[in-house]
């Protein structure tokens, strides 16, 4: 089948130097024989530094494995091509603290406060000196919840909950940050508070970020570019660059132009 070649864009701000992330020529096969399933094929792509990538398809087009690809946590022999993140394979960088993962839902540790839980990392953390992590307290206080350190999960809201869990992930200080549809179980006055709280924690981070998302709104709102993916196997149809000024804040979503937008990158997802 005929591949999509993804050219590598140019990352936003002073800081954008070489690819952070690189994936060429990814093809992800589950099973084996008569029962093998190729889930995603042909991706060739790069990252830079400190960009905000998001990637939209339909369900069950491999949008979450491809990010799980990255991360290493598929099984051996499941990836085909090359992945490497800062130079590393994802099993090297992982060991380096080069990425950390935010899942849809926050799994927080309930018998642990808020500080408890994203000390953790730090617990059982090798390889990174003090001087290379912010506090637990200092990324308390970034996500805005430095008063709610000694409460427990079950004390907190969904949004809180979630930002401990961005929090946790921010302590080994990351490159990049891998998100799978990290608000998809919040309520939509939630998560539209949400998608400005994340953005602000990101300018104060040195983080690339990519999130998985089947949200339109929140892709175009968030992402410097988004990628758009067809129906298993998953194939990369179509990029997207989102060139609207940072910070960006609710007011941008009520403008003509983000809505065209949006309706541009639905039209890219048909045509996927």
């Amino acid at each position: 089948m005929p591949r999509t070649q993804i050219a590598p864009a140019a990352p936003p701000g002073d800081a954008a130097t070489a690819d952070l992330v690189r994936l060429r020529d990814v093809c992800i096969v589950h099973g084996r024989g008569d029962r093998a399933t190729v889930a995603v094929e042909g991706v060739d792509l790069a990252i830079g530094r400190r960009e905000f990538l998001c990637v939209i398809g339909p369900s069950g087009c491999g949008k979450s494995t491809m990010l799980k690809a990255i991360a290493g946590l598929l099984p051996a022999g499941t990836v085909q091509g090359s992945i490497t993140i800062e130079g590393r394979s994802p099993e090297d960088a992982r060991r380096a603290n080069s990425f950390a993962y935010v899942f849809q839902e926050p799994v927080l540790a309930p018998w642990r406060t808020a500080l408890e839980n994203v000390r953790l990392p730090l617990e059982v953390a090798r390889g990174r000196s003090p001087e290379q992590r912010r506090s637990p307290e200092e990324l308390l206080e970034l996500v805005g919840l430095a008063g709610a350190a000694d409460k427990l999960p079950g004390q907190l809201s969904g949004g809180m909950r979630q930002r401990v869990s961005i929090a946790r992930a921010l302590t080994l200080h990351p490159s990049v940050l891998l998100m799978d549809e990290p608000f998809g179980a919040l309520d939509e006055i939630t998560r539209d508070h949400m998608h400005t709280e994340l953005l602000s924690i990101w300018a104060a981070t040195d983080a690339s970020v990519v999130m998985v998302t089947h949200s339109l709104t929140e892709a175009v709102f968030m992402a410097d570019r988004v990628l758009v993916m067809s129906p298993r196997p998953g194939r990369i149809t179509a990029e997207l660059a989102v060139e609207f000024e940072r910070p960006r804040t609710h007011q941008l979503k009520s403008d003509l132009a983000f809505h065209q937008k949006v309706d541009e990158l639905r039209a890219a997802l048909e045509d996927a």
